[in-house]
């Protein structure tokens, strides 16, 4: 069965954030998840929700629970 992970980060040290990126992607990779979404900075469509300047949303799609 499809797992799914979403995460919403928010990014307080650009080197860390740098180096994140350089090391999650082949990570997620070694366990067979493949990224839908990733870097993706959310649109507020209604109400008055305040969102941090550094936020971003990332969604991967791995085969099953055991595998994430």
């Amino acid at each position: 069965m499809t797992v799914y992970m979403v995460a919403q980060v928010e990014i307080l040290d650009p080197a860390q954030w740098q180096r994140y990126k350089e090391i999650a992607a082949p990570a997620i990779a070694r366990h067979g998840g493949r990224y839908l979404a990733r870097r993706v900075s959310p649109e507020v469509a209604e109400a008055d929700w305040a969102q941090p300047e550094r936020l971003q949303v990332n969604m991967v799609e791995f085969p099953t629970m055991e595998r994430k």
